[in-house]
């Protein structure tokens, strides 16, 4: 991961903000690895970063965005599913 995306993901708030060193480098917890793995995973599956920002962010003011995860997922299957058909579709008419 580049450090502008590493940047990006700190100003929108899913990343904390990492603390430096004495030469400037960002020193990241063990934690911040898993993190990025789920934000990589969140946006490969259809999520928005601003989505992303705000399930973050409830989290981490003691709610629990189970529910409105799900229901988020729900639609993004919904998508796919119909993206799927009218691919098909498109490659049945090619």
């Amino acid at each position: 991961m580049s450090a502008d995306t590493v940047r990006y993901y700190e100003r929108h708030g899913l990343l904390p903000v990492a603390p430096r060193s004495v030469g400037g480098y960002r020193l990241f917890p063990r934690e911040a690895l898993l993190r990025m793995q789920l934000i990589r995973a969140a946006l490969s599956i259809g999520f928005s970063v601003n989505e992303l920002s705000d399930i973050l962010r409830e989290r981490k003011n003691g709610g629990a965005p189970c529910r409105r995860v799900r229901d988020m997922a729900a639609d993004k299957l919904f998508a796919l599913e119909s993206r799927i058909q009218v691919l098909q579709t498109w490659r049945r008419d090619l």
